[in-house]
């Protein structure tokens, strides 16, 4: 009896041991026949470790994946060909699944503090929208609703109507990743693990929520990743180390899938049934595969414009066909076209510009207390804003409804941007505010203070959230798109007076990211040699370009905290740098120093565009002879 004990209790051993090895060797996307044959390796990501969660487009000629970085542990989605080919990255995050028309991709994104975020985004990275916080997300097949998980209820959401429906009759202990819809959109495949904590469950639920009782259809240890077969009679699963198939009717126990080597999960049928994609830890010989990153590799410049003022503040309209440029004493705003360069001078003066949506206003400041609104033809003055003191930041809200001031007065106040009324104003905080800006769903306001300071607020009541401690005064700040960022640059401190201010040098001249949730510092990157006094990120939030005081414009690969691209030195300060709405131009002026207590201008400054070179332009530029 004691031998047999000890036999058991080694095979048990034995088992654990080849766990272990199995969950954290390296793995990669493969695809094999149902019947476990015809095994090929489609997609190993250079420098990921982790493979997971592969899901077939319903056309099913690509296949979406999840991969982690080794070294930063970022999981990002990536989309190939059933083949191996054309491998490219499409988001940063996991657990991908297709919209209906394979145009749109939804995702779990996780947070440091270990929250979920679903999002969706178009296949061609625009259009990121958060949607709900929770997990592993599955499209049905009309496309109208999203179920997913929130740990421990399974929910609908229908994205007609926002609403939300509870799957399960009563929350469980866990409802785990890994939902599968059944082809006729009339079942819902999930795995669980009851309330009373016993042994995993695979339930089939009514996603319209009537469930007034789910009976298991199997109760053993396996993994939450399923997928039907396309005539909906199979189901195909993991028990964490071998893919099982069981007929959805009937009572009959799970069968393994034979040719399995290592560990395999996380299995999805193809669209006709003929392929089972899944992850294995199996060692093949064949070589890694690099992504086709849509990361740029440099900037280029095409067209220089001979402003011959300084600028401090431009933006695109919305149609990217034009820039408008704020100038300075007595040079006017003017309105450059970039398809024909033709320009319209409207006048006035403009240190900080933002277009507004409808491509037919603009709302400008100067150093002073007052900020207008401005018809884009004809350069009336629309509105105007008295903010009571020198406005030194300055934002529209991304659905050009609401105007952010902020500046020597320490107070950030809201504007209605049509009526002109106050809407909001702050606490006054303990020091200026030198740049200011609204989350893009316009719910926060982000403010860089004089007194090396980022906070966050409530735009609504004007509760701070966070308060976040840098070695300098911040002068440069940006909101990656979907939010989940806020990059930050700092200089020296102000000197001087009221009327006569300057930027007094400073040593830090970092680019800083940080969690927005958290307050977290996700990485440092370095490289300016002056203050970073302007910073924007690219629509598909990638690529951030920052502009210095020591008169160079930069790009970088957000992903990495890698310097792409460097333009410069030139004279003067690079106070403005703007991405096109479609992210394949960059625009830069400036033109000005206002360092170590003295004011320089520049008259011969000229208004640079930039192209956006990704790595195979880059590479035919370098391959042509000089």
């Amino acid at each position: 009896m004691v031998l047999r004990s000890a036999a058991w209790f080694l095979g048990l051993l034995i088992t654990a041991q080849a766990w272990a090895q199995a969950v954290t060797s390296p793995t990669a996307i493969f695809v094999m026949k149902p019947d476990g044959s015809d095994v090929r390796k489609v997609a190993e990501v250079e420098g990921h470790d982790d493979h997971e969660a592969p899901r077939w487009s319903h056309d099913g000629k690509q296949l979406a994946f999840d991969a982690r970085k080794v070294v930063s542990q970022e999981r990002t989605c990536f989309v190939v060909r059933p083949d191996g080919t054309e491998l490219r990255e499409v988001a940063k995050g996991r657990f991908a699944d297709w919209s209906p028309d394979d145009l749109q991709i939804t995702f779990q994104v996780d947070g440091d503090d270990g929250s979920s975020q679903i999002y969706v985004q178009n296949l061609d990275g625009k259009g990121l929208t958060k949607i709900a916080g929770g997990r592993s997300p599955r499209w049905s097949i009309a496309g109208n609703v999203l179920v997913y998980t929130d740990g421990t209820m399974l929910r609908a959401l229908d994205l007609l109507n926002d609403e939300r429906t509870a799957l399960l009759p009563a929350p469980v202990n866990k409802v785990f990743d890994g939902l599968a819809w059944s082809p006729d959109g009339k079942s819902m495949a999930v795995v669980v693990r009851p309330a009373d904590g016993a042994h995993r469950q695979l339930l089939f639920v009514d996603p319209s929520g009537n469930n007034r009782e789910v009976k298991p259809r199997l109760t053993n240890e396996m993994g939450g990743f399923t997928s039907f077969s396309p005539d909906g009679k199979q189901l195909v699963f993991s028990d964490g180390m071998e893919i099982r198939m069981v007929d959805v009717a009937g009572d009959v126990d799970a069968r393994k899938v034979p040719g399995q080597v290592g560990m395999s999960k996380h299995p999805a049928f193809s669209p006709d049934g003929k392929w089972i994609a899944f992850t294995s830890s199996r060692r093949v010989l064949a070589p890694a595969t690099k992504a086709a990153m849509p990361t740029a590799k440099r900037l280029q410049e095409v067209r220089r414009h001979d402003r011959r003022s300084v600028v401090w503040g431009l933006d695109f309209t919305p149609d990217g066909r034009s820039v408008v440029l704020g100038g300075a004493n007595g040079s006017g705003v003017q309105v450059w076209d970039l398809t024909n360069g033709e320009r319209r001078d409207l006048g006035g003066r403009g240190m900080l510009v933002n277009v507004f949506p409808d491509g037919g206003r603009f709302a400008t400041s100067w150093v002073g207390s007052v900020a207008h609104v401005i018809d884009l033809k004809s350069g009336d003055v629309l509105k105007e804003f008295d903010h009571g003191g020198t406005i030194w930041a300055f934002f529209l809200s991304p659905d050009g409804r609401r105007l952010l001031t902020g500046g020597l007065d320490k107070v950030i106040r809201i504007w209605d941007a049509d009526s002109g009324n106050l809407i909001k104003a702050f606490d006054p905080v303990p020091d200026y505010v030198t740049r200011a800006t609204f989350s893009p769903d316009s719910k926060e306001v982000i403010a860089g203070c004089h007194d090396k300071k980022l906070r966050v607020f409530d735009a609504e009541t004007g509760k701070q959230r966070l308060d976040i401690d840098h070695p300098a005064a911040l002068w440069g700040l940006a909101v990656s798109p979907d939010g989940r960022h806020i990059l930050t640059g700092t200089g020296g401190s102000l000197v001087g007076s009221l009327t006569g201010l300057n930027i007094g040098e400073g040593d830090d001249c970092v680019l800083r990211m940080w969690n927005s949730e958290t307050g977290k510092l996700v990485r440092e990157m370095k490289g300016h040699d002056g203050g970073v006094f302007c910073i924007d990120v690219s629509p598909d939030g990638r690529l951030a370009a920052t502009g210095g005081s020591d008169g160079t414009l930069r790009l970088w690969d957000l992903s990495t905290g890698d310097e792409l691209s460097k333009i410069g030195p030139a004279k003067g300060i690079v106070a403005c740098a703007r991405f096109s709405p479609d992210g394949k131009l960059i625009v830069a002026g400036g033109g000005i120093s206002r360092i170590a207590g003295q004011t320089i201008e520049f008259p011969n400054e000229q208004i640079r565009v930039f192209k956006v070179l990704d790595a195979s332009e880059a590479e035919a530029v370098d391959a042509k002879p000089e």
